[in-house]
């Protein structure tokens, strides 16, 4: 089975690529960009090509930005789940299998819930249950 491709905007590139890392381990190919600007570009690009990004997972980004850059991505047609990394989001054995969803396309994991999290949201996404709308 081929990869499912995920893209990760690490914001101002701050953390040390352990998302990648347990991103790969999950069985995602993995592409890395710093600012939103890039991640909406990349996105928006591969949403048209034969491989488009099954995930944007999103690290660094202060929540003030955060529903801006979702809105932004929305508005420009860019259908693909977003998955934001907090240390905030709640544990329990729920939130492992499946993230929280937030609003729309996106939904909350703490960091070591990545790869789970991910996997569980792309197969959201192929079963069609992502919502698509954003508050």
């Amino acid at each position: 089975m081929e990869s499912q491709a995920a893209l990760i905007l690490d914001y101002e590139n701050r953390s040390t690529g352990d998302a990648g890392f347990l991103l790969r381990l999950a069985g995602f190919s993995v592409t890395t960009v710093a600012d939103m600007a890039e991640a909406l570009n990349w996105a928006s690009q591969r949403q048209r090509s034969e491989q488009p990004f099954a995930l944007l997972l999103i690290r660094n980004l202060p929540g003030d930005e955060l529903m801006g850059f979702v809105r932004a991505m929305h508005g420009a047609g860019v259908d693909v789940p977003m998955l934001f990394v907090t240390r905030d989001a709640p544990y329990d054995t729920e939130a492992v299998r499946a993230p929280m969803e937030f609003s729309g396309a996106l939904f909350f994991c703490r960091p070591e819930q990545i790869g789970n999290a991910a996997r569980a949201l792309v197969a959201r996404k192929l079963a069609g249950n992502v919502a698509k709308d954003v508050a």
